[in-house]
């Protein structure tokens, strides 16, 4: 999970590591969700809790489900529908630009 406005990792370093991810041939061990906002770690409970768990149920059921923006924002609205106090959701669907420089070698 990344904010898209984050300096620290940037999401483009969140590119990279998918692309090495890729030319490895684990992309289906990889999952990544995007969150409108900028800063660092500033996620809200709702977000928080959708990801963790979507994660949770990727491991108990063995199977990789999707994540996208929309299904992590429905989820993220059920839970704070049961808990106000968990806030919004900001998911959305994005795709960073390649990191300007490679940071491991290729194989």
């Amino acid at each position: 999970m990344h904010e898209r406005g984050d300096n620290y990792p940037t999401v483009t370093q969140a590119r990279a590591y998918s692309d090495v991810v890729r030319r490895t041939g684990n992309q289906a061990m990889l999952r990544q969700a995007f969150v409108d906002r900028p800063g660092h770690c500033r996620y809200t409970g709702a977000e928080f809790v959708a990801a963790v768990r979507t994660l949770e149920n990727r491991v108990t059921t063995g199977r990789g489900t999707d994540v996208d923006a929309h299904r992590l924002n429905t989820l993220a609205a059920r839970l704070a529908a049961e808990n106000p106090d968990l806030g919004t959701a900001e998911f959305i669907p994005y795709t960073p630009g390649r990191f300007l420089r490679p940071h491991v070698p290729r194989r």
